[in-house]
């Protein structure tokens, strides 16, 4: 008996510590269906238990609970703040009202948690305001939820982070998001397709895990998609860039490729990428400009940099794989570890200068310079003739040089001019 009362005992004391947990002291949560300014759909967090309460929430709270069953309604000429430090859970429904020309106003400074509840705010963007620095999760893991209409403003964030079986795009991608982060850790749906509907992204594109599953920014959907920022695909993500349909990509910086899994790009339909900035790949993962099946054409266009340290790159299939260089201004590559392989063909534009460094373009595809272009080398073996695997174009394809293209040797020691270097219509530079 006594043995008995003492587990008991233990029990209830756990029960109240796990109860505990999470809470602080002028926490809230719903306990009826009402508005949100009236106590009475509220109780309070005393740091022993939830009490009836004469307060309502305020944005100062650590945590604001919305309970599953019970609606909670901002009413028509209310505006709420939630303040950098408080989250808003919603496991229940909430309700940004709308009278006349007067609305409910949530203006979110802090964290705005989707527990597959319903946010209702009608298709009003200026109803539900996501501030500087603020973070919304959806946080569904079945079914697909939505994403609720709302402003979104420089360095706010939408967060995917629930799915596990769940196979279909979420409603409300159609928004002009600033930054948007795809983790889903439990996500096993095999070819999760977004169909293009995420394409306009102010902020940085982050795909920080897919689980055991796949994710595609566009399958059946042409599409043009608009990140100002960054694309970076990064953790344990498998990512297909498009699929059985033409996508093009505009990237205002730089696109990172720092995954552990596979990267597939142009597969059964042809792929564009713009990039504004530089092409990181320093993940250990599998970047394959062929796609899966690898019958289309992929053309990327980089502004600035080249920069390969980690990693397997390659280009499977019969559809052509092309990496430009065109913006007129002086670009680098740079490859300090991984690997390349396959027909990756290099194209420097008219006016734009390429800088090699000691580094060398290597795989089976082929070279072609524009008028005015400079290849600028540093490599000691210059330029050898095809098939080598020394000097600084190691491509087993074709070399085009136009007329009045040039090639620069600035190497800090002695460098060889090479057999390959072309017989005419090229203009040689000495600069070490």
């Amino acid at each position: 008996m006594y043995m008995k009362r003492f587990l008991l005992s233990i029990l209830f004391f756990v029960g109240v510590v796990f109860v505990g947990v999470g809470q602080s002291v002028g926490d809230f949560r719903s306990r009826a269906t009402g508005i949100w300014n009236n106590s009475n759909t509220w109780e309070e967090w005393t740091g022993s238990s939830w009490v009836n309460t004469a307060n309502i929430p305020v944005g100062t709270a650590n945590q604001i609970e919305l309970v599953a069953g019970f609606s909670v309604t901002i009413s028509a000429g209310t505006t709420i703040n939630i303040s950098s430090s408080t989250t808003l859970l919603n496991n229940g429904t909430l309700i940004i009202e709308t009278s006349g020309r007067n609305n409910g106003i949530l203006r979110v400074s802090g964290v705005l948690t989707n527990n597959q509840g319903s946010i209702t705010s009608g298709a009003s963007a200026s109803k539900l305001l996501f501030l500087s620095g603020s973070t919304y999760n959806h946080n569904f893991t079945t079914t697909e939820g939505t994403i609720p209409s709302a402003s979104w403003a420089s360095n706010s964030t939408a967060r995917i982070i629930g799915y596990t079986s769940n196979g279909t795009s979420p409603n409300g991608l159609s928004q002009a998001f600033h930054h948007f982060t795809w983790d889903c850790t439990n996500m096993t749906t095999g070819f999760f397709d977004l169909a293009g509907a995420l394409n306009d992204v102010n902020g940085d594109l982050t795909i920080s895990s897919t689980g055991t599953g796949s994710l595609s920014m566009s399958d059946f959907s042409a599409s043009t998609i608009n990140v100002d920022g960054s694309i970076i695909v990064t953790g344990n993500s498998e990512v297909y860039f498009n699929y059985q349909q033409p996508v093009n990509y505009n990237i205002g910086s730089d696109l990172q490729l720092s995954s552990s899994l596979t990267t597939y790009f142009g597969d059964e339909a042809d792929l564009t990428l713009n990039i504004g900035n530089d092409l990181i790949v320093n993940g250990t993962g599998t970047y394959d400009f062929g796609g899966f099946s690898g019958l289309a054409s992929t053309n990327i266009f980089i502004t600035r940099n080249f920069t390969i340290s980690n990693g397997t790159i390659q280009a499977t299939g019969s559809g052509v794989k092309t990496i430009n260089f065109n913006s007129g201004l002086t670009s680098e590559f740079s490859r300090s570890g991984g690997s390349v392989g396959g027909a990756i063909n290099y194209v420097i534009g008219n006016s734009t200068t390429l800088d090699l460094g000691t580094s060398a373009l290597q795989g089976a595809g082929s070279f072609q310079m524009g008028a005015g272009s400079v290849l600028v080398t540093a490599n000691a073996n210059g330029i050898q003739l095809s098939p080598t695997s020394s000097g600084a174009i190691q491509l087993s394809g074709t070399r085009t040089y136009s007329a009045g293209s040039n090639i620069e040797y600035n190497g800090a020691s002695t460098q060889a001019l090479g057999a390959g270097f072309p017989s005419s219509g090229v203009n040689l530079i000495i600069n070490n």
